[in-house]
């Protein structure tokens, strides 16, 4: 028994290392954009001259800058966060289903084979109770997103 909890645990280590670093790469390769809050050459702060560059003679007590930040993912239909968790869910459902599938296929193979060997049907059993685990995990997390996500909705609609 100690065997096959320490085993299940390595494997939601593993997973939750996999998210983590799907994660991190989603934050490291996406293109920051920066926001300079600098005036351009020929700029004029309330009554002030000057280059922008903090040579002018302006109080600078009204300054406003206008600045847009425009949605990389807008061409998508993604605008708020739960649109965003509910595509990522879905590009997650499509890869792991047909896994799923492939490994209870693979399980399955692995019980013809073991021609009654206890061993080889043990490993099998392991092998298609953690497929079933991961399918329960995929399950989960849809239904755990669609659950909070139409809560969300249904609080901040008037």
């Amino acid at each position: 028994m100690k065997k096959y909890l320490y085993t299940h645990s390595k494997i939601l280590t593993s997973i939750f290392m996999i998210f983590l670093l799907v994660i991190l790469n989603l934050f490291t390769f996406t293109n920051p954009h920066n926001v300079f809050a600098a005036c351009p050459p020929d700029c004029d702060v309330k009554t002030g001259t000057g280059d922008g560059y903090g040579t002018g003679t302006g109080t600078g007590d009204d300054v406003t800058l206008d600045f847009e930040l425009n949605n990389p993912l807008a061409g998508s239909g993604v605008n708020t966060l739960n649109e965003f968790v509910r595509k990522l869910l879905e590009i997650l459902l499509k890869i792991g289903v047909p896994v799923v599938a492939v490994f209870i296929i693979l399980a399955g193979f692995k019980f013809v084979t073991a021609r009654g060997n206890q061993a080889e049907i043990t490993k099998a059993k392991d092998n298609l109770i953690y497929v079933m685990v991961g399918a329960a995990i995929l399950l989960g997390a849809w239904v755990l997103a669609n659950a909070l996500g139409q809560t969300v909705n249904e609080l901040t609609t008037p």
